[in-house]
């Protein structure tokens, strides 16, 4: 299946939009008969399964000035219009739409890919709506194929579910955690909000406690006609010990009656488990990455995470979005319901340090039996997405750094690189021992991959039991993996890809963020560098050159994961708040902020992290000149110059980039972080010789195959490639 979809018709309407791309335009008899906008799109089924009138997402990159806010955009397929909802993510300066949301309705046989477009209109009528209704007791949903309620006295995902003129039959979808022997059910939900509620698609955010030490943080999603409920159930330690010892994380299904019938359970690569149910439950548990354990018995595999339990006449279940990825984990099936370990007593203890926040994904049903069963359940635990032409995404504009694939051969090296990338983690070897420095064999626990519930989306350092950064060396996503993988996404429409960069920007905007520190308030926001356990801060505390935030706004204008924009906005506002206090540092430690700043101001357009941008800025160039002392760290600091210059044109910063350039390429540095401020400068000054010195780095490229050298020299090649590929700047006659 090729990689790229090409719609010469459709890139005849991004010429057609002319000045907005910075093309030259067409002329107006035939601008007048061409549509004013149509963003070319692909869906396609690649999970084996046939997918009727099943809800689709789409998120849509758009040029300056074309779409205004309010405006509908609609999703069309041969020409015809399908139901649509759309929102906005992200707008221009001059207020036009710049990222949208996109939800509309599509059929797919199995693997079938079917060409799309969205378009600037208004969408047909739907014939049966989504309906929320809030009254002081609660949020009343109704999909059109399920029905349940939202209550705002007690915690409950969804209470009272009903499908179709029956009674109600589970009585609620709770959630408790077990915390250093001490059991914690959620408590009653301290806020409660409707976040959508459009004809298509509705959410509602939940906020309250497990007990004193933390907090739960859960969206509920849900689609017109489907029966499907989608959980971001996320939990934060807020406080007590610096470390809790988790034993157990649960989302409970509790039937108001009992179910008896058969259960079926994903396996990866091998026809589902059955069997019968009754009252005495059927644990299926997934220890580590290689086991499947089934009751007392275990045997090597992996479960896919979805489990569903069938009755005479309906059907409840449950499925997890990485289930055997982020062990332990596991399902008890029993008449009475269902038990879903997000954490599984089976995998031991895991110790939660404060701050530390993780997001589990879910989709649970309760349906007419065979409604969803082993041949759909497979795919319900990823949401459908439309896939935007790269070439579209790059002439847009709308994402900052966006590599259009014809240009050059970087796309295909970066792909080849996103593999390499995922098939060493998938086979590294580390000591799961659970401290800092593991030392002998007595407490060894040795694991090949970069699995497990707190550890899914990064990378570790290569070499069993590393002694650089304690044994557990995990590199919290350093120079920005998330980033290198967002816009490979973007250039190539990789689906494997695109579930990398989710999975990075999730853990990194979990995991490796400091949500919450009691004794040391002015931390909170930001991220923790490089560590053992991911969160410690037994081996250094927080480091302004180890931050970065352009890889979690990429994957929030991809995916539309707002936690991801969020954790991106905790790192900015520390920066701002911490900018008036820094006194020396060495060049990256000026630089990472001024890139970090702007990752978020290029999105959210607050003028606070501009202005903190400029004063980083500002220090670092008069701290280093850009002549002497040349080291990759002052890289780090020309590239955050040439960025800020985008936005704040100032001749000293052209002048420190011109002298950095030139010392640079007469220094003969091979370092390919010294280049993107040269291709920049090149571009800027016009200096071919420049741009042919960050041309050979680029040409000379090595990606790696581990988390460093591939974020190192991903992200250098995709700048230096976005300056390259940049138009000449205009030339300006002198005055007579």
């Amino acid at each position: 299946m090729p990689r790229f979809f090409r719609y010469p018709a459709a890139l005849g309407v991004v010429a057609a939009l002319g000045c907005a791309f910075g093309g030259a335009g067409v002329a107006a008899s035939r601008a007048a008969t061409e549509p004013a906008l149509a963003v070319p799109v692909v869906a396609r089924d690649t999970t084996g399964v046939r997918r009727g009138d099943w809800p689709l997402t789409i998120n849509v990159p758009l040029p300056r000035g074309v779409v205004r806010q309010g405006q509908p955009l609609t999703v069309t397929h041969n020409g015809k219009p399908l139901p649509s909802q759309s929102s906005v993510l992200a707008a221009w300066p001059d207020g036009s739409v710049r990222w949208a949301r996109v939800d509309s309705r599509v059929s797919l046989r199995p693997g079938e890919e079917a060409p799309l477009s969205v378009v600037a209109a208004a969408p047909p009528s739907i014939r049966r709506a989504l309906r929320v209704e809030e009254t002081k007791k609660a949020i009343a949903v109704d999909t059109g194929a399920v029905r349940f309620s939202i209550p705002k006295d007690r915690f409950a995902i969804a209470a009272a579910i009903a499908i179709g003129s029956l009674d109600p039959t589970v009585a609620a979808v709770g959630s408790s955690m077990v915390v250093d022997g001490r059991v914690h059910a959620a408590g009653a939900p301290t806020s409660i909000a409707v976040e959508e509620k459009g004809p298509l698609r509705g959410s509602v955010a939940l906020r309250g406690r497990f007990g004193s030490d933390f907090e739960y943080r859960t969206r509920i999603e849900f689609d017109a006609g489907s029966p499907l409920i989608r959980v971001h159930h996320t939990f934060v330690k807020t406080g007590g010990a610096a470390q809790s010892r988790l034993e157990r994380l649960s989302v409970d299904l509790s039937l108001g009656d009992e179910l008896s019938g058969e259960y079926s359970a994903g396996l990866e690569g091998a026809k589902p488990l059955t069997g019968e149910v009754g009252e005495a439950a059927v644990v299926l548990q997934q220890p580590d990455g290689e086991t499947v354990r089934r009751g007392s018995d275990d045997s090597e595999g992996r479960l896919s995470g979805w489990f569903e339990i069938s009755g005479r006449h309906r059907a409840v279940g449950v499925a997890g979005r990485w289930f055997w990825q982020e062990y332990p984990k596991a399902a008890s099936l029993s008449s009475r319901g269902i038990t879903y370990d997000l954490w599984s007593p089976a995998g031991g203890v895991a110790h939660i340090g404060i701050g530390v926040a993780k997001t589990h994904e879910l989709v649970l049903w309760l349906a007419k039996r065979g409604t969803i069963g082993k041949a759909v359940a497979p795919a319900v635990a990823r949401r459908l997405r439309g896939f935007v032409d790269p070439e579209w995404t790059a002439r847009s504009g709308a994402l900052r750094g966006a590599l259009a694939p014809s240009t050059s051969d970087l796309d295909e090296k970066l792909v080849a690189a996103a593999e390499r990338y995922r098939n060493r983690n998938a086979r590294e070897r580390w000591d799961d021992c659970g401290a800092v420095r593991c030392v002998g064999d007595a407490n060894a626990r040795p694991r090949d991959g970069a699995f497990g519930m707190l550890n899914w989306g990064d990378w570790n350092f290569p070499g069993y039991r590393d002694t650089v950064k304690g044994t557990d060396a995990w590199g919290n996503l350093e120079y920005d993996a998330t980033q290198v993988l967002a816009l490979t996404y973007a250039t190539s429409n990789d689906e494997r890809v695109f579930d990398d960069m989710v999975a990075a920007a999730r853990h990194f905007g979990d995991v490796d963020i400091i949500h919450a520190l009691p004794e040391r308030a002015e931390w909170v926001g930001m991220n923790h560098p490089k560590n053992p356990l991911h969160f410690t801060f037994e081996l250094g505390g927080i480091d302004l050159g180890h931050t970065w935030t352009e890889g979690l706004v990429s994957a929030y204008l991809l995916s539309g994961d707002r936690r991801a924009l969020d954790a991106a906005r905790g790192i900015a506002d520390y920066l701002v708040r911490r900018s008036r206090d820094v006194l020396r540092g060495n060049p990256r430690q000026w630089g990472w902020p001024v890139i970090a700043l702007l990752g978020v101001y290029d999105v959210v357009r607050e003028p606070r992290y501009l202005e903190a941008a400029r004063w980083y800025a500002q220090r670092g160039m008069h701290a280093h000149p850009p002549a002497t002392k040349l080291s990759w760290k002052l890289g780090i600091l020309a590239d955050g110059l040439a960025l800020l210059r985008d936005y704040a044109p100032s001749a000293e910063i052209d002048a420190w980039l011109r002298a950095y350039a030139a010392a640079v390429v007469g220094s003969g540095k091979r370092d390919i972080r010294y280049y993107p401020a040269v291709a920049y400068a090149g571009w800027l000054a016009s200096e071919q010789a420049w741009r042919n010195a960050a041309q050979r780095r680029l040409d000379g490229l090595d990606l790696g195959n581990w988390g460093k050298p591939f974020s190192i020299n991903g992200r250098a090649a995709l700048r230096i490639a976005d300056a390259l590929q940049r138009p000449p700047l205009p030339t300006t006659s002198p005055p007579r």
